[in-house]
């Protein structure tokens, strides 16, 4: 796996996180959440989609790992539910 840190421009985003062992199950259950409230919005047409996975699994126990599917929105957009 290669990492690459990157410095990004503040982003004002929705998400939805999911915890445990890193792979299609944990992203695509996210991202299908994500979608079902971004999608009817507009958001993924207009926005930028991000995917961040915020811990080591070298270090982190598999059930703790963080995995968020996230869409930039527009200020003043309320968050419902999971999102």
């Amino acid at each position: 796996m290669n990492a690459e840190v990157k410095t990004l421009e503040d982003l004002l985003v929705a998400y939805v996180r999911k915890v445990g062992a890193y792979g299609p199950e944990t992203s695509e259950q996210a991202f299908k959440e994500l979608g079902q409230w971004a999608g009817p919005r507009g958001f993924f047409a207009n926005g930028q989609v991000i995917s961040m996975y915020w811990d080591n699994p070298e270090i982190t126990p598999t059930e703790k790992c963080r995995t968020d599917a996230c869409v930039t929105v527009p200020e003043g957009t309320a968050p419902e539910g999971a999102v």
